[in-house]
């Protein structure tokens, strides 16, 4: 370009007065005349543009995020490696979530299939945690049906690839979903099936503890909205918390082993009313 007329940002292309010394827009550095010449950042085009929108959407400016996102994502190649594939997946999260919080639910559902399929080729840890968005996204605008299979399919892949943290968080998400479509006792097996892997070590990880938490929230949400036919749970006393199953009030200390014979009943078809 003629330096009489500026400079153009080497991240977000953006053309900036001879004068500054860096982008007026996200503030990379000035090249040199020798740097520029030879074309010295070796970055391909999309991570300035992924960065300069990743900045912007940190600070709140979602529908400028959006512009230089999709001009990262229109940067690429048609012919892509593998690893491309990853990175411009993720992208389109990053697109999909800076869309959605501008009220654009449905084309932020798009956005997040369109990363799914461009990494369901490789099935790898990728495609998973694709595929949890896409999930994620679903039920977030309400089709828990389509949630659901995605989940599903999240499921069968974390297994096959043997991530136990990943499977452990597709199990909350999966159980959580299947829940509030009312199927409870289906719900009740997958969370089990995550608690009692959350559970096999004598010392929980944090990521372990987080998918215990998620778990119990789950069991706590949409179960204890009402009280069981016939049952009026007590009022708490100091040290009590209560079940988030069958809704009484027990020492903090046996709260969790209560709430593991609440899932037992309930995988029996009892009502998890604990006598």
């Amino acid at each position: 370009m003629n330096s009489a007329t500026g400079w153009a940002c080497a991240a977000c292309t953006f053309i900036n007065q001879n004068q500054r010394t860096e982008c007026e827009i996200c503030n990379t550095n000035r090249p040199n005349q020798n740097s520029a010449a030879g074309g010295g950042n070796d970055d391909p085009p999309w991570r300035g543009y992924h960065r300069q929108g990743a900045q912007l959407s940190s600070q709140g400016r979602n529908p400028d995020a959006i512009v230089m996102f999709k001009k990262a994502v229109a940067s690429f190649p048609q012919e892509r490696t593998a690893s491309m594939r990853e990175e411009r997946a993720r992208i389109l999260c990053d697109l999909s979530f800076a869309t959605f919080q501008t009220g654009d639910h449905q084309n932020a559902q798009l956005l997040t299939k369109e990363a799914l399929d461009e990494v369901a080729p490789l099935s790898n840890a990728v495609t998973v945690e694709m595929m949890r968005a896409y999930g994620s996204c679903c039920q977030m605008v309400g089709k828990l049906p389509e949630a659901e299979e995605n989940f599903k399919a999240a499921l069968a892949l974390a297994k096959r690839l043997g991530n136990p943290d990943v499977v452990m968080g597709v199990l909350a998400q999966l159980s959580g979903v299947i829940i509030r479509q009312g199927k409870l006792n289906e719900g009740m097996l997958l969370m089990k099936e995550g608690l009692t892997m959350a559970t096999s070590s004598t010392q929980l990880t944090n990521s372990e503890q987080g998918v215990m938490r998620q778990m119990l929230g789950t069991l706590g949400g949409p179960l204890s909205t009402s009280t069981p036919t016939g049952s009026s749970p007590s009022a708490p006393h100091a040290g009590q918390a209560q079940c988030p199953l069958c809704l009484t009030f027990v020492p903090e200390s046996v709260l969790e082993e209560h709430t593991w014979s609440c899932v037992d009943a309930r995988e029996a078809g009892g009502d998890g009313k604990q006598k």
